[in-house]
């Protein structure tokens, strides 16, 4: 709650946000994991009003979304149980805060879906590297759930454009534009080795989340972004 002196004394033009709890899909439904991240954005939109920052950056996710649904329209949301677990609902209630208590601030609120990268702790990481120590991998459900995964140097190029543009509040998708299933993923990677003995294990008693979770990202290809790194080549980065 209390910050640091050193950052108190500093002027910002805007505050990025991207402080918050695991989003696996173990811990989504860790309630204590989740209540300390409500906290974190009480305390993190307190600093940012007090500092009279100007704009203000917030992670969000693409778990606010309604999971038996694949609307993912760039709007306001109400308060839903129907989010993904007490995750997307901790941050619908984030961003709710930051409707009511930056009303007259310019504020950006970024709903990531699937991001991947080098340094990141993915499936499509820990896949490559079972495939290619030929270990086996284990797939929740039946690998027909579909993801957008986005390679990082995308989604940072996307939020450079979100944060860097004069319009009032927005909310943004962040996603790719591929809609790859878990099987799929397991394919694409599986061919970079085609020598490798690793089989695919389904676990039928374990839930793998939404079944679709996909987007256009339309408010963001408003300001000229768009996907450049499809996930074949993002492979050969991470």
């Amino acid at each position: 709650k209390n910050f640091p002196k050193k950052i108190l004394k500093y002027k910002f033009d805007i505050f990025y946000h991207f402080a918050g709890p695991k989003a696996d899909r173990i811990s989504i439904n860790n309630k204590l994991s989740i209540l300390k991240g409500l906290i974190i954005d009480e305390n993190v939109i307190d600093y940012v009003i007090k500092k009279k920052i100007p704009k203000f950056f917030y992670a969000s996710s693409a778990g606010v979304y309604d999971v038996n649904k694949t609307n993912f329209k760039e709007k306001r949301l109400p308060i839903s149980t129907n989010s993904d677990g007490f995750y997307g609902l901790s941050k619908l209630i984030g961003e709710e805060k930051l409707f009511k208590s930056l009303n007259k601030k310019k504020f950006v609120i970024c709903r990531f879906f699937s991001v991947y990268g080098k340094y990141s702790d993915t499936i499509i990481n820990k896949w490559k590297i079972k495939i290619k120590k030929n270990f086996n991998i284990n797939i929740w459900g039946n690998g027909k759930t579909i993801r957008s995964w986005l390679h990082i140097n995308d989604a940072i190029d996307g939020i450079v454009k979100m944060t860097t543009n004069k319009s009032k509040s927005v909310i943004y998708n962040l996603g790719s534009n591929e809609k790859t299933s878990l099987n799929q993923v397991y394919k694409i990677i599986k061919k970079k080795y085609p020598n490798s003995k690793t089989l695919v294990i389904y676990n039928k008693n374990f839930e793998s989340g939404p079944k679709k979770r996909f987007t256009d990202c339309k408010n963001l290809k408003k300001l000229n972004w768009k996907q450049k790194i499809n996930l074949n080549n993002g492979l050969a980065l991470i």
